[in-house]
């Protein structure tokens, strides 16, 4: 990264498509055929689907309990007939897939196949993903797909993302701030640089860029935004949908960004490891990708499902990543997943609450665990918002609030607090944008517990 930032612009552009093709490569050249097979699969029925998950599931189970180390050696001293029942595999834990990662790697999988991914690391532990390029392409068309096929955008359309791969120096200060990724027409925007005084060159950027579409941190774009509307500033005039990534969507940050790029703002569901995924549709129901994987909504105490329409830990098997097999994997996700046909059309499960990550959690002075703390900041005039644990009673809430932050509002959110979490030691801070603690990717953590 060093070399990079010492590059003269002109060569980083030049940096920047060179990896974009090799990115571009690693999806293979049947992007086109997985495409027009999630197409088809879009209005399928619910038992279509069933009937195609059941098959797929049945394959990838005897697939991985024969090629998969980690798996061969779980089923050598037990009985083979209950391989094929997916509540007979054990739970894994990412700390598994952390400490043994090429215990998960398919033997049938040559090493110079092999295409390492890796999550932002949250805890400070990157967990590293395998993959191979038939995966990659299937799993990326079928992202393009879902995202786009509701806002007649074609997946050779010119878009936008506002991430967090550092593509400028963090010193810079001056534009410009973003890349021009012409292999996949796409313009890298960094959010690193992302501030009130550098706004004004991002605008102008995106306009003559003019994007079908963007990705976005919400923290960054609602900032943006802001922007757009204090000194009504123009914006993409073809952009027709904005797609919230990596970040909790709040709906006031879902408004202003609506309002300010007049246009709508959607939701979406992923993970790194390739496991799961969904997207908000027309209707506002966010959906799973069944062709992606099987979810399970699975108790705290045992790995046995809840009641229907229960909250609990949400665990998956990938369907699509036969280099690096994870079987009821804990995406360390807590939702409520419901199968009702929707007026979209599609007949996919519904993600109908996802209530935060599972070590999100706030541990209280009497025990109890607090896994979901949002509520709190609901219905107030808050842009951003960050809860900090630093020891057991003691919890800052980082707000960054709206220039119609009142006294009245402040002891709103205190009575929130103390609603939910009762006679805790809270101090509320107002603080910046950039006074966020962020991950290595500059995304804002909604919770973050220091101890235990």
């Amino acid at each position: 990264m060093l070399v990079y930032d010492n590059l003269p612009y002109f060569f980083k552009k030049i940096a920047v498509n060179i990896e974009g093709y090799r990115l571009k490569k690693n999806r293979g050249n049947k992007f086109n055929e997985y495409f027009s097979a999630a197409v088809e699969k879009e209005r399928w029925t619910r038992h279509e689907w069933d009937v195609w998950q059941s098959e797929h599931i049945r394959q990838l189970l005897v697939y991985a309990s024969e090629n998969v180390p980690y798996y061969i050696d779980y089923w050598k001293d037990k009985d083979p007939k209950d391989i094929l029942f997916l509540d007979k595999w054990p739970v894994i834990k990412k700390e598994t897939i952390r400490q043994f990662p090429k215990e998960f790697i398919s033997l049938k999988i040559k090493r110079w196949q092999l295409i390492k991914k890796e999550t932002s690391g949250t805890t400070g532990k990157p967990l590293k993903i395998f993959t191979d390029k038939k995966s990659l392409s299937s799993w990326y068309a079928i992202f393009r797909q879902r995202i786009l096929s509701d806002y007649a955008i074609t997946h050779s359309s010119k878009w936008a993302i506002m991430g967090g791969k550092r593509i400028i120096p963090i010193k810079q200060q001056k534009p410009p701030y973003w890349v021009e990724n012409k292999c996949d027409n796409q313009l890298y925007l960094s959010v690193y640089h992302i501030t009130k005084y550098t706004a004004k060159d991002y605008l102008k950027k995106m306009e003559s860029y003019d994007p079908a579409y963007m990705i976005v941190y919400p923290s960054a774009c609602s900032l943006l935004a802001e922007y757009v509307l204090q000194n009504k500033l123009d914006v993409p005039k073809n952009l027709k949908v904005i797609f919230s990534n990596a970040e909790f969507l709040s709906k006031w940050q879902k408004e202003i960004i609506s309002c300010a790029f007049k246009t709508k703002v959607i939701d979406t569901y992923g993970s790194v490891e390739m496991v799961c995924a969904g997207t908000e549709c027309a209707e506002g129901k966010l959906h799973l990708w069944p062709d992606c994987a099987k979810v399970e909504v699975l108790k705290d105490d045992k790995d046995v499902p809840v009641e229907y329409g229960a909250e609990g830990r949400m665990v998956a098997t990938g369907l699509g990543n036969y280099c690096m097999p994870l079987i009821r994997y804990d995406t360390g996700d807590r939702g409520v997943v419901v199968n009702s046909q929707c007026l979209c059309g599609r007949d996919m499960s519904i993600l109908e609450k996802i209530s935060g990550r599972s070590d999100d959690m706030l541990i209280l002075k009497d025990g109890r665990k607090i896994f979901w703390i949002n509520p709190c900041f609901y219905g107030l005039p808050i842009k951003n918002s960050q809860v900090i644990q630093e020891h057991c009673g003691k919890i800052r809430a980082l707000i960054e609030p709206d220039s119609s932050f009142s006294c009245e509002h402040e002891n709103k959110l205190k009575n929130n607090f103390i609603a939910v979490l009762g006679e805790e030691d809270i101090c509320i801070e107002k603080v910046n944008y950039s006074d966020f603690e962020r991950t290595e990717n500059n995304k804002i953590k909604s919770v973050i517990r220091k101890y235990g």
